[in-house]
C-alpha cells in the first residue's frame, strides 16, 4: 500500500565491545567467534563478571530477524549442567538447522558435545566433542582428532548454533584472567581495551564516509571535541561535549562523572564573549558540524535538586501511572558545599552558549535522550528561551533534522509529493512554542490517531479541558 503524499498542510518531525580480537587464532576461527565478538560488548570484564549468570533452568527462546521479517529462532533448554539448544533460520531457501547438546563443567565449559542438522547451505552436519581424563576428543565432517589437555580448555564447534558464544563468554568470565585456550588451537580473551585511540578516529570516519554513513556520537574519552571533528565526525551528542573542549587541559577521562561535574563548574565562566569560544565555535560552523544538544538533560542535572521533577514533565506527571512517576525525578547532581553559584548559572550558561551556535550557523537538531515525545517538545521550549524564534525551532525539528539524516525528498515540510504525516495543532506554535504540546490529530502512514485515545491505552489519564471560553 502506498502512504498518503501530501496535497496541502504543520509538519511534525522527531529525531530522534569491549572484546578483543581473540589473538593467535587461525582465519577459520576467528570468522566462527564474530558472533561472539558483535552479540557481547562488554565495559570491563569485571563489571560484566558481576552481571552475568549462567542461563535459568527452563526454556527460553530467541527470535531471528532479517530486513525486520521473523527468519527464524533459537530455543534454549537448560536443566543443570545440561544444555540442549535448536536453531534455525531461512535465508531465501538456505539456512542452517542445528539440535545441540552439551554437558558443562564447573567452569562453565563443555566437556560433552553433540551437533546434528545441516549447514547453511543444506549440507548434513554431525559434530561430537568428549573431554574426559584430560583428552580431548572430535569429529566433524572435516576433523577427527585427539589431544592432550592441560587444564581448561574450549571446544568450538564448527556449526553450532548462537548459544554458544554465550556460553564461551560466560567461561571466559569465570576463568583465571579472562583466558580460555581455545580447541582445535587457538586462545580467547575477554578483557577491557580502553577507550577510542585518536589516531584510529580517522579511519573509522573514512570507511563510514566510503559507504555513505555519517558519523554521530558523544566526544570519546582523551579526545577533544575539536579533534573528534577533526577526526572526520559529522555531528556531536550533547552540549556538554563542547564546554568540555576547553577544559581539555584538565578534563580528558571522560566515561565517568566528570563530563558533568566540570561543565557544572564551569560553564559560566565559558560564555560566548571568551576568545577562544568564539573561535571553536566558527570552526564548527566551517565544518558544518551538526549539533544535537539535549538541552533538556542538562537543565534537569543542574537544578539542584535530586528529588525535583525533571523540567517539562510538570503537565504531564500527574496524569502518568504511579509506577512510571516513580522514575521522573530530576537526578539532578549533589551540589559540592560552596560552589552553589557556579552550579546554578550552569544552565543558563549553556544556554547563552547555545543561541551563539545558532547565531554563527551551527545547525542543530532536536534530540532529548529523555522520554520520546513529551520531553522533545520541552527541547524545543527550551530552544525559545535560549532566544531562537519559535518557527526557526520548528525547522530544526521539520525540514532540518530532515535534511541531516538524508530524507528531505519525502518529509519534513508539507508540500505535494511528501509523506503526509503530520499533527494537528490547537494553536500557533509558530508564535507561542508551548502551543506544540496541543497535538488534537496525529497522521501517520495513512492512518489518523486520537492522542487521547493512544495515551489511555498507556495508563495515561486524560487531559482537563480548559475553562470554558479559553483555549
Amino acid at each position: 500500500m502506498n502512504r498518503p503524499r501530501c496535497r496541502a498542510f504543520l509538519p511534525h518531525a522527531t529525531r530522534s565491545p569491549n572484546l578483543p580480537l581473540p589473538p593467535q587464532l587461525p582465519r577459520t576461527s576467528f570468522l566462527s567467534l564474530l558472533p561472539l565478538l558483535l552479540l557481547a560488548p562488554l565495559g570491563s570484564a569485571t563489571a560484566a563478571a558481576e552481571a552475568a549468570t549462567a542461563p535459568a533452568e527452563g526454556v527460553h527462546r530467541d527470535e531471528i530477524r532479517i530486513m525486520g521479517n521473523a527468519a527464524g529462532s533459537q530455543a534454549v533448554t537448560t536443566h543443570g549442567d545440561t544444555v540442549r539448544a535448536e536453531f534455525s533460520f531461512n535465508d531465501r531457501g538456505r539456512g542452517d538447522h542445528i539440535v545441540a547438546t552439551w554437558k558443562l563443567d564447573a567452569a562453565g565449559v563443555p566437556v560433552q558435545y553433540q551437533g546434528d542438522g545441516n549447514d547453511y547451505m543444506k549440507v548434513n552436519v554431525t559434530e561430537t566433542f568428549q573431554l574426559a581424563g584430560g583428552r580431548a576428543t572430535w569429529r566433524n565432517r572435516s576433523e577427527q582428532a585427539t589431544t592432550t589437555v592441560s587444564g581448561e580448555a574450549f571446544y568450538v564447534p564448527m556449526n553450532p548454533p548462537p548459544e554458544i558464544w554465550g556460553v564461551l563468554t560466560r567461561a571466559l568470565l569465570k576463568a583465571t584472567q579472562h583466558r580460555l585456550a581455545l580447541l582445535p588451537v587457538g586462545e580467547a580473551t575477554l578483557e577491557e581495551i580502553g577507550p577510542l585511540p585518536p589516531p584510529i578516529m580517522p579511519v573509522i570516519a573514512a570507511e563510514a564516509h566510503a559507504r555513505g554513513l555519517r558519523v554521530s556520537g558523544h566526544v570519546p574519552a582523551f579526545m577533544s571535541a575539536q579533534e573528534f571533528v577533526e577526526g572526520g565526525a559529522d555531528e556531536i551528542q550533547h552540549l556538554n561535549f563542547i564546554v568540555l573542549d576547553f577544559l581539555f587541559d584538565t578534563v580528558k577521562e571522560t566515561r565517568n562523572m566528570n563530563r558533568f561535574t566540570a561543565v557544572a563548574e564551569h560553564a559560566r565562566d565559558l560564555g560566548p564573549d571568551k576568545p577562544e569560544v568564539r573561535e571553536f565555535i566558527t570552526y564548527l560552523a566551517r565544518h558544518h558540524t551538526v549539533l544535537d544538544p539535549t538541552m533538556n538533560v542538562f537543565e534537569a542535572m543542574f537544578c539542584g535538586n535530586p528529588a525535583a521533577l525533571t523540567p517539562g514533565l510538570e503537565g504531564i506527571a500527574a496524569r502518568l501511572p504511579a509506577q512510571v512517576r516513580r522514575g521522573l525525578l530530576s537526578g539532578a547532581l549533589t551540589v559540592p558545599k560552596g560552589e552553589e553559584a557556579q552550579y546554578r548559572e550552569a544552565f543558563p550558561a549553556m544556554l547563552r552558549l547555545l543561541k551563539a551556535l545558532y547565531d554563527a550557523g551551527v545547525t542543530i537538531i532536536p534530540g532529548t535522550d529523555s522520554i520520546p515525545g513529551y520531553e522533545l517538545h520541552h527541547e524545543l521550549e527550551i530552544y525559545v528561551r535560549a532566544g531562537i524564534a519559535p518557527a526557526e525551532v520548528l525547522r530544526m525539528a521539520t525540514i532540518t533534522s530532515a535534511t541531516v539524516i538524508g530524507v528531505d525528498g519525502e518529509r519534513g515540510v508539507i508540500a505535494p509529493g511528501k509523506l503526509a504525516d503530520l499533527i494537528l495543532v490547537n494553536g500557533d506554535p509558530s508564535r507561542e512554542i508551548t502551543d506544540i504540546d496541543k497535538v488534537d490529530v496525529v497522521m501517520k502512514g495513512g492512518k489518523l490517531y486520537d492522542p487521547a485515545r493512544v495515551e489511555g491505552a498507556l495508563g495515561i489519564s486524560p487531559r482537563t479541558p480548559p475553562p470554558p471560553g479559553t483555549s
